[in-house]
């Protein structure tokens, strides 16, 4: 297959309406948030463009037809197929975060994170009425690693019923091996920690090592994590709110997406669906 063409010279006009660009002043760029300035791909522009010809908007379902481009672009970009009936459609990995908070855990329970970290996680366990713990990572030569006497220690805290796992790791850019990943979530399973592991950067490995998604860790541990992916980095789509929440255990598929429902993210906008769709079926180099 022809290696296929993309523009990347000409960068839209997105001050007006837009998040990143907003309240500027001359000469300063907004190196603050994570989403692209190129144009997105025709082929996701040509599946919306299909859609408002429908020139009918009102309540939409997610079709079979999304979960099954959701399995098919992780099995070919990371070599890992889950199962469709795994997947539930959220309107975003944040959102889902926050509703799962809700759902599995109490106030007043701590949620274990990894410091440094996504600063959202700090906001969405805090704002639910939960208190963040964290194992911080070791900084030392100039990297990043788990103090893993630590974190099972505090996974091993009564009080810790959730661990908010960032992977690949947000801000230290750091690509988990398949063996830590396996490691965090048996540690989990062991002490009965439920894994959200955000896994919305996963696509954007830039090294040779791939990303190990959680969903695929051994099934006494796979009964404890809840993987979370998203097209909205990887194809600069976050406007259109689709993400996906991988749940191989079927108990607490069912308790998530009722989690998703009651927060009111659990049906997609109009454009969401076409636009994840040619994005994950069109959208491989």
């Amino acid at each position: 297959m022809a290696e296929k063409q993309y523009d990347f010279t000409r960068v839209p006009k997105r001050q007006g309406n837009s998040i990143k660009w907003g309240g500027l002043k001359e000469k300063e760029l907004p190196m603050w948030i994570a989403e692209m300035d190129f144009r997105i791909t025709p082929e996701i522009m040509t599946s919306m463009e299909e859609k408002l010809k429908v020139a009918a908007f009102g309540y939409e379902s997610v079709p079979a037809e999304y979960y099954k481009a959701v399995a098919d672009w992780e099995e070919i970009e990371h070599r890992a197929r889950p199962e469709e009936d795994w997947c539930v459609f959220a309107s975003g990995v944040v959102p889902a975060i926050s509703a799962m908070i809700r759902q599995f855990t109490s106030p007043g329970d701590q949620i274990l994170v990894q410091e440094p970290v996504y600063n959202m996680f700090y906001s969405v366990i805090e704002g639910n009425g939960r208190r963040v713990i964290s194992s911080d990572l070791i900084y030392e030569n100039s990297k990043y690693s788990v103090n893993w006497a630590d974190l099972e220690e505090k996974l091993a805290t009564p009080s810790v019923r959730m661990m908010v796992f960032c992977n690949p790791h947000n801000p230290i850019g750091y690509t988990w091996s398949e063996e830590e990943v396996k490691r965090i979530a048996e540690l989990c399973a062991k002490h009965k920690v439920l894994l959200i592991s955000d896994e919305i950067h996963g696509d954007l490995v830039l090294t040779d090592e791939d990303i190990t998604p959680a969903f695929t860790v051994d099934w006494d541990a796979k009964n404890w994590v809840v993987s979370l992916i998203s097209p909205s980095k990887t194809f600069n789509l976050a406007a259109l709110h689709a993400a996906c929440a991988i749940i191989p255990n079927p108990d607490l598929r069912a308790r998530a997406e009722e989690s998703f429902f009651l927060a009111g993210i659990g049906e997609p906008n109009l454009l969401a669906i076409p636009a994840a769709i040619a994005a994950y079926e069109e959208g491989h180099n």
